[in-house]
């Protein structure tokens, strides 16, 4: 296997779905869940044959992958057989499908993925689960024009069955099946000890057995960062490891290194499948006249009857219905594992949702005296917040602040003893302050860290993995602006003593702790500033009912934004931060974006890589047949023809020198 076609496989890498389409509005909900998503995909595709294998073969599959994917129905995918074809990745011309893309609304602002419907004027790799889905969701697929299929040569001989926790893991069997069952077994013998850390240990090992190690990349810290700290010098970067359809500049390769048991291979064609999986649900749910409040990665909450007019709702027979179809596809035994999807707080009667972005929800129930219960609160963006006693935990917080977001929206009075308390309880009206761990090396080297720490001495110093505290000033005008920290310290009172020092430059930070507006001083963000922000956080990555992309104020169902390209650029695997998190680390890593010389042969084929070679042998000044032959590396052009490749593939990009 080539790094180039490890390079295609990473390139239809996606992460898990996580979107709303139901936003500000209560609604009451029916939720399904998929158990183990990532293990119950990696079965049925038997991706167990390839990483079993000695040796992984690519075929090329093009011309099948076009019929099965013309004939291919919703019915079919509920076959067994048909996910046990869908080990392939596709190149694909995007016209208007929808197709997961990453994106976003502006230069600087963190990558997110969405599915949605796009338009490329470069080829793009996929995986052909992911084509799948474009169809059930959009009606269409791509124009193919190159498809690759997986085979293993086998099982390894040298694989023998081992004991794990007191479960036999044979090779010669499912392993997958084995440890999902096995902890489902574990599970409903919780109240001993043992079975609940040996649940916990088959939970993990299903996780990163089926998925996580498959895609385990690791930034390494840069010799040049810590060599700054000790000695002044700068150290050579150390060089990380490339898998991309072309190589990179001299000297441009980063700090990447893939796990032991990396395989983009299988990390694709997992996270492909689980977004299949997704798609099939979506696609039954409007069938039956519904939409989705939100999804997220193996989940999706449902609008049932009962909610405000204008929504589309199903009934519960309706769900039930849909999640029982999906048995077709359940590999476990019935009586351990009953169902592939399966409802989850069917406990829980008139469950009710609200969702504001991607991530940030609250599932909650409100009886007819008003007596609102959180059943599950989002602590998405509230990473490491303070709470405003020792007491609160980010989860007691995270279920107080969205009950003072349900009390404002749910428009809730209260009346004497029961508003004194809800008062209390949602009475936010302090400084917003949060603990973040020293953990990146890069951090040790900031200029508000060094400045802090060159007057103490070793046993007054912060320290790596320690703490600092960190504010939010109130009035942020750009992404550059002060990042006010201190040394940690719980006591609200004590923090507001302590010397506050901006992390990028070193200077000295005056806070206004009570808006006071006193001169040279700078406003602290409270708590309720805070959560009046946290509470529109946008949808950006949906269209609101004018098709542009959802604002703050955006209320209502969402539909799919349409999406165009300019030139793609090649980045690592991105570090998995949740957009609303980055003001609130003390070093916002972004996927590092690669780059190649704008004379490279192999980036100008890569740019015309979609373009037949009979359209463009004549710009070139060459036979069709010539042209193929360099495609495919049987022949090297003349110096004069590389030229041209190279001046037409400039041609087709948005901006000279840009990189596809």
């Amino acid at each position: 296997m080539t790094k180039k076609t490890l390079g295609h496989a990473m390139a239809a890498y996606f992460g898990g779905r996580a979107e709303v389409r139901v936003r500000r509005v209560p609604l009451k909900v029916g939720a399904v869940d998929f158990t183990a998503m990532y293990g119950s995909v990696f079965i049925n595709q038997n991706l167990q044959a390839i990483v079993a294998s000695t040796k992984v073969y690519e075929n090329g599959v093009t011309g099948d992958t076009r019929r099965f994917l013309a004939d291919l129905t919703l019915e079919q995918l509920y076959d067994p057989a048909t996910w046990k074809r869908m080990n392939r990745i596709v190149l694909v011309e995007p016209r208007g499908e929808v197709l997961p893309v990453r994106m976003r609304m502006r230069k600087g602002d963190p990558l997110t993925i969405t599915v949605t419907p796009f338009t490329s004027k470069h080829p793009r790799w996929y995986t052909l689960a992911d084509l799948a889905a474009a169809k059930l969701l959009g009606g269409t697929v791509p124009r193919i024009l190159k498809a690759i299929e997986f085979v293993g040569n086998g099982e390894n001989p040298n694989l023998q069955a081992i004991d794990f926790l007191g479960t036999t893991l044979d090779p010669a069997k499912q392993i997958m099946v084995t440890v999902i069952e096995e902890r489902q077994k574990a599970r409903k013998a919780r109240d001993d000890q043992g079975a609940r850390r040996r649940e916990m240990a088959l939970k993990v090992l299903a996780a990163s057995g089926a998925y996580g190690i498959f895609a385990e990349v690791n930034i390494t810290p840069d010799p040049a960062g810590s060599s700054r700290i000790a000695s002044k010098r700068v150290a050579k970067p150390s060089e990380g490891v490339w898998y991309s359809d072309i190589g990179p500049k001299a000297g441009e390769v980063h700090d990447e290194r893939p796990g032991r048991y990396f395989s983009p291979i299988v990390a694709a064609l997992v996270t492909g499948g689980a977004r299949l999986m997704l798609a099939m649900a979506e696609t039954e749910v409007v069938r039956q006249g519904g939409t989705f409040v939100l999804c997220d990665t193996d989940s999706l909450i449902v609008p049932l009857e009962g909610s405000p007019p204008g929504i589309p709702s199903l009934r519960e027979e309706d769900l039930a219905e849909i999640a029982s179809g999906f048995n077709q596809l359940n590999p476990y035994h019935r009586e351990v594992v009953p169902a592939l999807l399966k409802r989850e707080y069917a406990d829980v009667p008139n469950l009710c949702c609200y969702a504001v972005s991607a991530k940030r929800y609250v599932l909650y129930t409100l009886d007819s005296r008003k007596r609102l219960r959180i059943v599950k609160a989002s602590e998405s963006g509230l990473g490491a917040a303070l709470g405003r006693t020792a007491n609160e935990t980010v989860p007691k917080l995270a279920r107080r602040i969205w009950t003072s977001i349900l009390v404002r929206e749910l428009g809730l009075t209260y009346r004497g003893t029961r508003k004194r308390r809800m008062a209390k309880l949602i009475a936010f009206e302090v400084p917003m302050r949060r603990k973040l761990p020293i953990a990146q090396p890069s951090v040790l080297d900031t200029k508000g860290f060094r400045a802090y720490n060159r007057a103490k001495s070793y046993d007054f110093r912060i320290k790596p993995f320690g703490f600092l505290q960190a504010v939010t000033p109130a009035l942020v005008t750009d992404r550059k602006a002060v990042r006010p920290v201190a040394p940690f310290e719980r006591d609200e009172i004590k923090s507001r003593k302590l010397p506050w020092t901006d992390l990028s430059t070193g200077k000295p930070v005056d806070l206004d702790w009570d808006g006071n507006g006193r001169a040279g001083t700078m406003p602290v963000m409270r708590m309720d500033e805070f959560i009046e922000r946290y509470s529109r956080h946008p949808e950006a990555k949906a269209a609101g009912p004018d098709g542009q992309p959802s604002g703050y104020d955006t209320r209502g169902v969402l539909g799919r934004l349409h999406l165009s390209d300019g030139v793609p650029i090649r980045i690592g695997k991105e570090i998995d931060r949740l957009d609303e998190e980055d003001e609130y680390v003390l070093d916002p890593l972004e996927p590092v974006e690669f780059d190649v010389d704008d004379d490279n042969l192999e980036w100008a084929l890569s740019v015309l890589e979609g373009e037949h070679a009979t359209d463009l042998a004549p710009l070139l000044g060459v036979h069709p047949k010539s042209l193929r032959n360099i495609r495919n590396g049987t022949a090297k052009p003349r110096e004069g023809v590389r030229r041209e490749i190279i001046r037409l593939a400039r041609s087709r990009t948005s901006k000279p020198g840009a990189h596809a």
